[in-house]
């Protein structure tokens, strides 16, 4: 079998390298350059480079550095553009994994591999089908960033460390004497982390000035710089002085450029049981149950709540069991059945 391994330089790309040549196989790795490494000085993709050829000379596997800068602007930044212009919270990362690491890279790169193992923690559960599914270290789950895959590419995938929590990953990193073994965990899967994502904005975006109002009074209280840089239930940035409850971002109308708050985190405006989602993928089968109680996820590492489900064509209600703070359009919605993702979809 065949194996392309993406690398990053991290730890967790590095030993699911060295756990495929323990399996027996002869993978050969891959360094994915793309376009915002270049557009910011900060950005620390020559270091993860470097980590990435000390790792592979160590263990010789052929390294492979690959340029996606055009698919990249294409796909994902366009993308991540036009969704914050319209008031939106996009999620660039699950959108990398889908269009460009397990996407294009395929259709470029990875014809000639039986599959691409990468450093996610996940794991693909194989029946008659590839079943996505939660990692053994529910602190490092990455399976929610996946979860726009289609079934064909899930198939094609490994997950080498989706079986080992973190600190068994450092441990068999340490053992191997991976360059890698005690490299910080980087905080974000493609760009975000790695480029502060408010000097971003602010060069793609720009700066509007624009009021913030009390959604309650409809006053003024305010002013700030672009909507784009508020997302809903966010309380820091907003610089509103004055006593009693702090502000929350509660809504926000991007055709004039306002964003309104509301005080204290109670407010009813900041919660809903009802929220829908769009793009719907699924998964696990091709009918979704309407009497079933599913686990749902609304953003990443976020708390697990209960809802069901009303299907409208490809889109979905979900009627949550308890209030949800600060639903954020453009995020995604993960059901769950226990570990296994069973569908997703884009927060309406």
């Amino acid at each position: 079998m065949k194996i392309a391994c993406l690398v990053s330089g991290g730890v967790d790309s590095s030993t699911s390298l060295y756990l495929l040549q323990q399996q027996g196989f002869k993978p050969e790795a891959f360094y994915i350059k793309i376009w915002m490494e270049d557009d910011f000085f900060d950005c620390p993709w020559k270091e993860d480079l470097e980590y990435v050829k000390k790792v592979t000379k160590k263990l010789k596997v052929k390294l492979n550095v690959v340029s996606m800068q055009k698919e990249y602007w294409d796909k994902i930044i366009k993308y991540t553009l036009n969704e914050v212009r319209i008031g939106r919270t996009p999620n660039p990362d699950v959108f990398c994994n889908t269009f460009i690491k397990f996407g294009l890279f395929y259709e470029k790169y990875g014809k000639d591999f039986d599959k691409v193992a990468t450093g996610h923690y996940a794991r693909i559960i194989n029946d008659d089908k590839a079943y996505l599914a939660k990692a053994k270290d529910p602190s490092k789950d990455q399976a929610y960033f996946l979860s726009q895959m289609t079934k064909r590419q899930l198939s094609r995938c490994m997950f080498p460390v989706g079986d080992l929590l973190k600190t068994e990953v450092r441990k068999i990193a340490k053992e191997a004497n991976l360059a890698t073994h005690s490299r910080p965990d980087s905080q974000g899967l493609c760009f975000l982390g790695k480029v502060n994502f408010k000097q971003f904005l602010e060069k793609y975006v720009g700066i509007k000035n624009g009021d913030i109002i009390d959604l309650d009074s409809k006053q003024v209280i305010g002013n700030h710089q672009g909507h784009w840089f508020f997302t809903l239930g966010q309380r820091e940035g907003l610089k509103i002085g004055g006593a009693g409850l702090p502000y929350y971002v509660a809504d926000k109308d991007a055709l004039k450029n306002i964003v309104y708050v509301v005080k204290g985190q109670d407010h009813k405006a900041l919660w809903k049981n009802k929220l829908g989602i769009s793009n719907l993928n699924i998964l696990v089968s091709d009918s979704l149950d309407e009497t079933k109680i599913y686990d749902v996820q609304l953003r990443y590492h976020s708390s697990i709540i209960k809802a069901t489900i009303k299907k409208q064509k490809n889109n979905l209600k979900l009627i949550l069991q308890k209030p949800y703070f600060a639903v954020a359009p453009g995020q995604i919605g993960v059901l769950y059945d226990k570990d296994l993702i069973v569908a997703s979809g884009i927060i309406k």
